[in-house]
């Protein structure tokens, strides 16, 4: 079933080799928590062509471990980890912060998708999903989870001079025009 599964990823990887990079992949660091040696490898390579930064962690560890977790932006967990349970993986990212989590396992099996979504995971997909629904994916996950290591500026107010006298309003030096009427004060 791996080599399966392998085979379709390689399928799915040529024809992004090269594909255009998206802004939102380019400072991203990804955790991938996956003891399937192979698959990892093909997930791993296709991300990183897409521009993604790969933190692979086959035994999950790093979920658990503070100061290893803090450069990371989205995870990728496989449920079936034979060391250790990938649910409570999802559950030890969701404890540690506001990492975006997607949770990867069998098709169909409808127990585990809910078991994942109660322990933390922000969307579940197949084992087999597709490299470039995986990227699309983690690209709508990172525009609604903002990226640690980004600040977002938040715009500063231009000054504003009201002259009641002569009822006028100056933002930023300039009149601000409209509908007119008249300025009164207050008694």
């Amino acid at each position: 079933a791996d080599r399966r599964r392998m085979t379709a990823v390689e399928a799915e990887v040529r024809p992004l080799v090269g594909a255009a990079r998206s802004a939102d992949a380019a400072v991203a660091t990804v955790l991938l928590v996956s003891d399937l040696p192979a698959w990892a490898a093909a997930i791993s390579g296709a991300l990183a062509r897409e521009g993604f930064r790969i933190v692979s962690d086959p035994s999950g560890e790093v979920a658990f471990d503070d100061q290893r977790l803090i450069s990371v932006d989205v995870a990728l967990v496989d449920l079936r980890l034979r060391a250790q349970s990938g649910l409570a993986v999802c559950a030890a990212l969701r404890a540690r912060g506001p990492v975006p989590v997607i949770a990867l396992g069998p098709q169909g099996d409808e127990t585990i998708v809910l078991q994942a979504f109660s322990a933390g995971a922000d969307q579940y997909v197949s084992l087999e999903v597709s490299v470039r629904q995986l990227v699309a994916r983690l690209r709508a996950l990172l525009r609604r989870f903002p990226s640690r290591g980004t600040t977002v500026a938040r715009p500063t107010p231009a000054p504003v001079d009201i002259d009641p006298v002569a009822g006028v309003v100056v933002t930023a030096g300039v009149p601000v025009t409209g509908r007119r009427t008249p300025c009164r004060r207050s008694r």
